[in-house]
């Protein structure tokens, strides 16, 4: 089961793939594999009745096969997690807007977490669960760290920052 930001937030990704991606589908032309746009963000004039083809066997029909796939995929996968939100909440999830601002969601550069330390927590673990060579303090900030790297994002835990260059402020962050 999935944690419901977290499902929103995914449901939310897929919906910005539609809307990005070109729509169509894999077809023949004259015999020959082509792929046909029904609908592309880039170009208003193409709908269902003023169809776009370009051959497979073209450098633009390939690049339209690949996202025309992407999309088909989104779909599968945004229908899959809708299907996931209706068995377990009511109403409608709240749909986040992409591409996000990473700085907005963690307020670190870069280069702020490349050079922090993990495990820089000194308060007491009474039961650590060790995952990675980082300490981790309950099995529901496991849980996180592992959809976490699902979606293809690095991670560290309990790191020290230091803000705006003062040395006696400091913050101890957690997914806990």
């Amino acid at each position: 089961m999935e944690l419901r930001n977290s499902l929103q937030l995914r449901i939310s990704y897929q919906l910005y793939l539609l809307k990005t991606l070109p729509w169509g589908y894999i077809g023949t032309y004259r015999n020959q594999p082509a792929v046909f746009l029904t609908k592309d963000p880039n170009d208003p004039s193409v709908n269902s009745k003023n169809k776009k083809r370009y051959l497979l066997t073209r450098e633009k029909g390939k690049l339209y096969s690949e996202l025309v796939n992407k999309s088909q995929a989104a779909n599968v996968e945004y229908e899959r997690l809708m299907a996931e939100w209706k068995r377990m909440y009511k109403g409608n999830p709240t749909i986040v807007e992409f591409p996000l601002d990473s700085r907005l969601i963690t307020g670190l550069s870069s280069e702020q977490f490349k050079i922090a330390l993990p495990n820089q927590n000194t308060k007491e673990n009474r039961n650590p669960i060790e995952y990675k060579g980082q300490l981790l303090r309950s099995k529901n900030e496991l849980l996180g760290i592992q959809e976490i790297e699902k979606m293809g994002f690095d991670w560290k835990t309990e790191i020290n920052i230091t803000l705006m260059g003062l040395e006696n402020i400091q913050m101890l962050f957690s997914i806990d």
